[in-house]
Formats: structure tokens, sequence, C-alpha cells
């Protein structure tokens, strides 16, 4: 992927509404995975990880 030579950095995250399926999709089809549920700004959110070189559908 771009960011694995662009950014330099061993993984990217990101954050997302667990009601948000469409995004969920997308992020799991560029080989993001979850990692942990937690709140943000006081509502539910999952935070995804890639690493380098992560599987892209």
């Amino acid at each position: 992927a771009w960011s694995d030579e662009a950014l330099g950095q061993a993984r990217t995250v990101c954050i997302i509404d667990p009601e948000n399926g469409a995004s969920l999709k997308v992020a799991e089809k560029n080989g993001y995975a979850e990692i942990l549920r937690t709140t943000y700004h006081e509502k539910p959110t999952i935070l995804l990880e890639r690493r380098v070189g992560g599987i892209v559908a």
C-alpha cells in the first residue's frame, strides 16, 4: 500500500464508529483488523490497525 512506503511507519491505525458498517468493511478490505473497543468523545469506538505489508484483498 502507498502508506507502507510513504509514511515509513510499522503500522497505521484508524478509529471507526461500530455502527458504521460501510467504513468497517472498507477498513477490513484494506488490511485493517480490530485491536480494541473503547470510547472516543464518550461514544463507542473501534480501533483498527494495519501493519506494514498487511494483506489487501
